[in-house]
Protein backbone atom coordinates (compact mmCIF):
# COMPACT_ATOMS: atom_id res chain seq x y z
CA UNK A 1 0.00 0.00 0.00
CA UNK A 2 2.88 2.48 0.82
CA UNK A 3 4.41 1.78 -2.58
CA UNK A 4 1.13 2.67 -4.28
CA UNK A 5 0.91 5.96 -2.36
CA UNK A 6 4.47 6.96 -3.25
CA UNK A 7 3.87 6.03 -6.89
CA UNK A 8 0.71 8.12 -6.93
CA UNK A 9 2.51 11.25 -5.64
CA UNK A 10 5.73 10.73 -7.58
CA UNK A 11 4.75 13.12 -10.37
CA UNK A 12 3.84 15.85 -7.86
CA UNK A 13 7.07 15.33 -5.93
CA UNK A 14 9.08 15.53 -9.16
CA UNK A 15 7.45 18.82 -10.21
CA UNK A 16 7.94 20.28 -6.72
CA UNK A 17 11.61 19.26 -6.76
CA UNK A 18 12.17 20.93 -10.15
CA UNK A 19 10.45 24.14 -8.95
CA UNK A 20 12.52 24.31 -5.75
CA UNK A 21 15.71 23.61 -7.65
CA UNK A 22 14.97 26.48 -10.08
CA UNK A 23 14.54 28.81 -7.05
CA UNK A 24 17.88 27.68 -5.65
CA UNK A 25 16.37 25.58 -2.86
CA UNK A 26 17.37 21.94 -2.39
CA UNK A 27 15.52 19.33 -0.41
CA UNK A 28 18.46 19.20 1.98
CA UNK A 29 18.18 22.94 2.62
CA UNK A 30 14.43 22.63 2.94
CA UNK A 31 14.70 20.07 5.72
CA UNK A 32 17.61 21.91 7.30
CA UNK A 33 15.60 25.16 7.12
CA UNK A 34 18.47 26.90 5.33
CA UNK A 35 18.00 29.23 2.40
CA UNK A 36 18.60 32.66 0.94
CA UNK A 37 16.11 35.37 1.91
CA UNK A 38 15.71 38.63 0.02
CA UNK A 39 14.75 41.63 2.17
CA UNK A 40 13.61 44.87 0.58
CA UNK A 41 13.41 48.10 2.59
CA UNK A 42 12.43 51.64 1.75
CA UNK A 43 14.52 54.45 3.26
CA UNK A 44 13.26 57.99 3.68
CA UNK A 45 16.09 60.26 2.54
CA UNK A 46 15.79 63.93 3.47
CA UNK A 47 17.14 66.09 0.66
CA UNK A 48 18.66 69.43 1.49
CA UNK A 49 17.28 72.42 -0.34
CA UNK A 50 19.63 73.34 -3.14
CA UNK A 51 20.10 76.67 -4.91
CA UNK A 52 17.65 75.72 -7.68
CA UNK A 53 14.87 74.83 -5.22
CA UNK A 54 15.59 77.98 -3.21
CA UNK A 55 15.41 80.13 -6.33
CA UNK A 56 12.09 78.60 -7.41
CA UNK A 57 10.58 79.05 -3.94
CA UNK A 58 11.81 82.64 -3.70
CA UNK A 59 10.42 83.61 -7.12
CA UNK A 60 7.06 82.15 -6.10
CA UNK A 61 7.17 84.07 -2.84
CA UNK A 62 8.14 87.37 -4.48
CA UNK A 63 5.45 86.89 -7.11
CA UNK A 64 2.79 86.74 -4.39
CA UNK A 65 3.76 90.18 -3.03
CA UNK A 66 1.48 92.98 -4.33
CA UNK A 67 3.13 95.45 -6.68
CA UNK A 68 2.75 98.42 -4.35
CA UNK A 69 4.12 96.68 -1.24
CA UNK A 70 7.58 95.71 0.02
CA UNK A 71 8.37 92.92 2.46
CA UNK A 72 11.34 93.40 4.79
CA UNK A 73 12.92 90.08 5.80
CA UNK A 74 15.17 90.19 8.91
CA UNK A 75 17.53 87.21 9.31
CA UNK A 76 18.95 87.40 12.83
CA UNK A 77 21.50 85.34 14.81
CA UNK A 78 23.41 84.24 11.72
CA UNK A 79 26.64 84.67 13.69
CA UNK A 80 25.50 81.86 16.01
CA UNK A 81 25.49 79.29 13.22
CA UNK A 82 28.24 76.67 13.18
CA UNK A 83 31.30 77.83 11.26
CA UNK A 84 31.12 75.08 8.61
CA UNK A 85 27.55 76.14 7.70
CA UNK A 86 28.16 79.89 7.50
CA UNK A 87 29.60 79.85 3.97
CA UNK A 88 26.62 77.86 2.70
CA UNK A 89 24.14 80.26 4.30
CA UNK A 90 26.08 83.26 2.99
CA UNK A 91 25.72 81.89 -0.56
CA UNK A 92 21.96 81.58 -0.05
CA UNK A 93 21.84 85.20 1.09
CA UNK A 94 23.36 86.18 -2.23
CA UNK A 95 20.46 84.50 -4.04
CA UNK A 96 17.93 86.21 -1.77
CA UNK A 97 19.41 89.67 -2.29
CA UNK A 98 19.69 89.20 -6.08
CA UNK A 99 16.20 87.86 -6.80
CA UNK A 100 14.26 89.84 -4.21
CA UNK A 101 14.27 93.03 -6.20
CA UNK A 102 12.29 96.00 -4.89
CA UNK A 103 9.55 93.78 -3.43
CA UNK A 104 11.85 92.04 -0.95
CA UNK A 105 14.45 93.79 1.19
CA UNK A 106 16.72 91.78 3.45
CA UNK A 107 18.33 92.97 6.68
CA UNK A 108 21.02 90.76 8.23
CA UNK A 109 22.30 91.95 11.64
CA UNK A 110 25.55 90.16 12.45
CA UNK A 111 28.92 90.43 14.14
CA UNK A 112 31.46 91.11 11.40
CA UNK A 113 34.27 89.58 13.47
CA UNK A 114 32.43 86.27 14.01
CA UNK A 115 31.31 85.93 10.39
CA UNK A 116 34.70 86.95 8.96
CA UNK A 117 36.41 84.40 11.20
CA UNK A 118 34.05 81.65 10.04
CA UNK A 119 34.51 82.54 6.36
CA UNK A 120 38.29 82.97 6.44
CA UNK A 121 40.98 80.44 5.70
CA UNK A 122 42.67 78.78 8.67
CA UNK A 123 45.99 80.58 8.06
CA UNK A 124 44.33 84.00 7.71
CA UNK A 125 44.88 85.48 11.17
CA UNK A 126 43.51 88.92 10.24
CA UNK A 127 40.37 87.40 8.64
CA UNK A 128 40.97 89.48 5.49
CA UNK A 129 39.53 86.81 3.16
CA UNK A 130 36.40 86.57 5.27
CA UNK A 131 35.86 90.33 5.25
CA UNK A 132 36.25 90.37 1.46
CA UNK A 133 33.69 87.58 1.19
CA UNK A 134 31.19 89.62 3.21
CA UNK A 135 31.64 92.72 1.05
CA UNK A 136 31.07 90.75 -2.16
CA UNK A 137 27.87 89.12 -0.90
CA UNK A 138 26.13 92.12 0.70
CA UNK A 139 25.45 95.12 -1.54
CA UNK A 140 25.23 97.64 1.32
CA UNK A 141 26.62 97.41 4.85
CA UNK A 142 25.83 99.75 7.76
CA UNK A 143 28.12 99.60 10.76
CA UNK A 144 26.75 100.53 14.17
CA UNK A 145 28.98 101.66 17.04
CA UNK A 146 29.23 99.45 20.12
CA UNK A 147 27.25 100.55 23.15
CA UNK A 148 30.50 101.63 24.79
CA UNK A 149 30.39 104.84 22.72
CA UNK A 150 26.67 105.39 23.13
CA UNK A 151 26.23 105.81 26.89
CA UNK A 152 25.90 102.21 28.04
CA UNK A 153 25.74 103.26 31.74
CA UNK A 154 22.17 104.57 31.43
CA UNK A 155 21.05 101.39 29.68
CA UNK A 156 22.74 99.28 32.38
CA UNK A 157 20.88 101.12 35.15
CA UNK A 158 17.64 100.57 33.25
CA UNK A 159 18.31 96.82 32.95
CA UNK A 160 19.23 96.59 36.64
CA UNK A 161 16.15 98.43 37.86
CA UNK A 162 13.89 96.28 35.69
CA UNK A 163 15.48 92.99 36.78
CA UNK A 164 17.15 93.09 40.21
CA UNK A 165 16.24 96.31 42.06
CA UNK A 166 16.37 94.37 45.36
CA UNK A 167 20.17 93.86 45.04
CA UNK A 168 22.51 96.66 46.17
CA UNK A 169 25.42 97.85 44.08
CA UNK A 170 24.15 98.97 40.67
CA UNK A 171 26.39 102.07 40.50
CA UNK A 172 29.40 100.16 41.86
CA UNK A 173 29.02 97.36 39.30
CA UNK A 174 28.79 99.99 36.57
CA UNK A 175 32.11 101.41 37.84
CA UNK A 176 33.60 97.90 37.76
CA UNK A 177 32.60 97.45 34.12
CA UNK A 178 34.20 100.82 33.38
CA UNK A 179 37.46 99.57 34.92
CA UNK A 180 37.51 96.32 32.93
CA UNK A 181 35.93 97.56 29.68
CA UNK A 182 39.30 97.64 27.88
CA UNK A 183 39.34 93.85 28.21
CA UNK A 184 35.67 93.52 27.21
CA UNK A 185 35.30 93.92 23.45
CA UNK A 186 32.77 95.36 23.02
CA UNK A 187 30.34 96.34 25.80
CA UNK A 188 27.06 95.32 24.19
CA UNK A 189 23.48 95.06 25.50
CA UNK A 190 23.92 91.28 25.48
CA UNK A 191 27.00 91.59 27.67
CA UNK A 192 25.25 93.93 30.13
CA UNK A 193 22.32 91.52 30.43
CA UNK A 194 24.73 88.66 31.04
CA UNK A 195 26.40 90.58 33.88
CA UNK A 196 23.00 91.18 35.50
CA UNK A 197 22.06 87.51 35.09
CA UNK A 198 25.33 86.43 36.71
CA UNK A 199 24.81 88.82 39.62
CA UNK A 200 21.23 87.62 40.10
CA UNK A 201 22.19 83.94 39.88
CA UNK A 202 24.98 84.30 42.44
CA UNK A 203 22.81 86.34 44.78
CA UNK A 204 19.91 83.89 44.93
CA UNK A 205 22.02 80.71 45.01
CA UNK A 206 24.52 81.67 47.73
CA UNK A 207 23.66 80.32 51.23
CA UNK A 208 25.01 83.52 52.79
CA UNK A 209 22.28 86.14 52.85
CA UNK A 210 22.47 89.74 51.61
CA UNK A 211 25.46 89.35 49.32
CA UNK A 212 26.38 92.70 47.75
CA UNK A 213 25.96 92.96 43.99
CA UNK A 214 29.50 94.28 43.57
CA UNK A 215 30.94 91.12 45.15
CA UNK A 216 28.93 89.00 42.71
CA UNK A 217 30.20 91.05 39.78
CA UNK A 218 33.82 90.92 40.95
CA UNK A 219 33.62 87.16 41.31
CA UNK A 220 32.46 86.75 37.71
CA UNK A 221 34.15 89.65 35.90
CA UNK A 222 37.50 89.57 37.69
CA UNK A 223 37.96 85.96 38.75
CA UNK A 224 35.85 83.78 36.43
CA UNK A 225 36.64 85.72 33.26
CA UNK A 226 40.40 85.84 34.00
CA UNK A 227 40.98 82.44 35.60
CA UNK A 228 43.53 80.83 35.86
CA UNK A 229 45.76 83.91 35.49
CA UNK A 230 43.87 85.46 38.42
CA UNK A 231 43.48 83.07 41.37
CA UNK A 232 40.78 83.39 43.99
CA UNK A 233 43.50 83.53 46.67
CA UNK A 234 45.07 86.53 44.93
CA UNK A 235 41.82 88.45 45.23
CA UNK A 236 41.02 87.45 48.80
CA UNK A 237 44.54 88.05 50.13
CA UNK A 238 44.75 91.38 48.32
CA UNK A 239 47.97 90.63 46.53
CA UNK A 240 50.04 93.81 46.39
CA UNK A 241 52.88 92.84 44.04
CA UNK A 242 52.70 92.74 40.26
CA UNK A 243 49.15 94.07 40.07
CA UNK A 244 47.57 95.01 36.77
CA UNK A 245 45.93 98.42 36.63
CA UNK A 246 42.46 96.86 36.51
CA UNK A 247 43.02 94.74 39.61
CA UNK A 248 44.49 97.65 41.57
CA UNK A 249 41.53 99.87 40.71
CA UNK A 250 39.16 97.01 41.63
CA UNK A 251 40.63 96.91 45.15
CA UNK A 252 40.18 100.67 45.46
CA UNK A 253 36.57 100.37 44.28
CA UNK A 254 35.86 97.66 46.85
CA UNK A 255 37.38 99.73 49.64
CA UNK A 256 35.13 102.68 48.73
CA UNK A 257 32.00 100.53 48.97
CA UNK A 258 32.77 98.44 52.06
CA UNK A 259 33.77 99.19 55.64
CA UNK A 260 36.72 96.77 55.56
CA UNK A 261 38.55 94.37 53.29
CA UNK A 262 37.42 91.46 55.43
CA UNK A 263 33.82 92.37 54.63
CA UNK A 264 34.00 92.15 50.82
CA UNK A 265 36.57 89.34 50.80
CA UNK A 266 34.33 87.25 53.04
CA UNK A 267 31.38 87.67 50.69
CA UNK A 268 33.46 86.69 47.65
CA UNK A 269 34.67 83.61 49.56
CA UNK A 270 31.03 82.68 50.23
CA UNK A 271 30.28 82.93 46.51
CA UNK A 272 33.31 80.82 45.59
CA UNK A 273 32.58 78.00 48.03
CA UNK A 274 28.78 78.40 47.90
CA UNK A 275 28.46 78.39 51.65
CA UNK A 276 28.17 80.63 54.71
CA UNK A 277 30.91 82.94 55.93
CA UNK A 278 32.23 80.72 58.74
CA UNK A 279 32.54 77.66 56.53
CA UNK A 280 34.06 79.69 53.69
CA UNK A 281 36.83 80.94 55.98
CA UNK A 282 37.50 77.39 57.10
CA UNK A 283 37.72 76.21 53.48
CA UNK A 284 40.13 79.01 52.68
CA UNK A 285 42.51 78.59 55.60
CA UNK A 286 42.20 75.56 57.84
CA UNK A 287 43.61 72.86 55.56
CA UNK A 288 46.26 75.08 53.88
CA UNK A 289 47.51 76.27 57.30
CA UNK A 290 47.68 72.70 58.66
CA UNK A 291 49.52 71.47 55.56
CA UNK A 292 52.02 74.34 55.57
CA UNK A 293 52.62 74.00 59.33
CA UNK A 294 53.29 70.26 59.13
CA UNK A 295 55.62 70.76 56.17
CA UNK A 296 57.54 73.61 57.89
CA UNK A 297 56.57 75.74 54.89
CA UNK A 298 57.20 79.29 56.07
CA UNK A 299 56.66 80.81 52.65
CA UNK A 300 53.30 79.06 52.34
CA UNK A 301 52.18 80.44 55.70
CA UNK A 302 53.36 83.91 54.73
CA UNK A 303 51.34 83.82 51.49
CA UNK A 304 48.23 82.82 53.48
CA UNK A 305 48.73 85.53 56.09
CA UNK A 306 46.81 88.15 54.10
CA UNK A 307 43.65 86.07 53.72
CA UNK A 308 40.68 87.04 55.88
CA UNK A 309 40.56 85.25 59.24
CA UNK A 310 44.17 84.01 59.07
CA UNK A 311 45.05 85.10 62.61
CA UNK A 312 42.00 83.27 64.02
CA UNK A 313 42.65 79.97 62.27
CA UNK A 314 46.41 80.13 62.80
CA UNK A 315 45.90 80.39 66.59
CA UNK A 316 43.43 77.50 66.46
Amino acid sequence: RMANIVAGFSSLITLLYIKLKDDGITLGNLFNRNGTDTISETFDVTREVGSVELEEALLSFVGAIPEDETVVLVIDNIDRVEADKVREIWSDLSILSTLGGKKLRIIVPFSELHIAKALSDEDDESYHSGREYIVKRLPLIFRTPPVITAGWQAKFVEYWEESIPFIDGCAAVSDLIEIWKTKIVPVTPRFLKRVINEVAGSYVSCPQENIHGLCCAVYHLVYKKNSPSVKIEDILSRKEEGLDRELKETYELMDRNFVSGDDWAGQIACLHYQTTLDIARSELLREPIVSAYKAFDGRGLYELSGVIGFDIYFRK
